[in-house]
């Protein structure tokens, strides 16, 4: 299903369709949520963030899924553990969605270190975190990979603030707090 594209060797998220996660999503009946978490699990580990995701949260997810699958329907047990399989998937979603906020964060920090107050276009949603999870997140990776391709292309990645200035006349665009979008050009 196309689900890989490599983003070279300093970038170790991997792009994916968005699509293809939704359809495998409902193909696989939920099973494909902590593999999901699981094959991202390195490529989020890696980014600049003081939280990781670990093994436990998706094989907790896939035990419950499991247990759900089994149980009757009618029964209270089902209820309670559909429950939790809906919270485990919140919390690792939420997870992610803090991992991918920290990054990019730190990524303007090191280039705009006064913008610390101005959230990013690109930080993850909460509200669209919780309805749409991973599809969203996913979407989200793909947004990032896409805008870590251009600061790459720019020369502004992994680049001291101090030698941006000097060196490079790529720009950087982000969110003032009343929404509107702020040009910053480094010369």
């Amino acid at each position: 299903m196309g689900i890989s594209d490599s983003t070279g060797p300093d970038q170790p998220l991997k792009r994916s369709s968005v699509i293809a996660v939704v359809l495998l999503s409902f193909v696989t009946l939920g099973f494909y949520l902590p593999i999901w978490f699981l094959r991202r699990r390195r490529g989020l580990n890696s980014l600049n963030s003081p939280r990781k995701l670990g093994v436990l949260g998706p094989v907790i997810l896939l035990g419950l899924q499991v247990i759900d699958l089994f149980l009757p329907q009618d029964l209270t047990p089902e209820t309670i553990v559909s429950l939790a399989v809906f919270i485990t998937v919140l919390v690792l979603a939420f997870r992610v969605r803090f991992i991918l906020s920290d990054h990019l964060t730190s990524k303007i920090r090191a280039v705009l270190p006064v913008s610390v107050g101005f959230p990013t276009s690109s930080s993850p949603s909460n509200l669209l975190t919780f309805f749409l999870t991973i599809w969203y997140l996913q979407y989200k990776i793909n947004q990032f990979i896409d805008e870590s391709r251009a600061w790459t292309q720019a020369g502004t990645v992994g680049e001291d603030p101090a030698t941006a200035e000097t060196t490079s006349r790529a720009g950087y665009q982000a969110a003032a707090p009343d929404g509107a979008r702020v040009n910053v050009q480094l010369i």
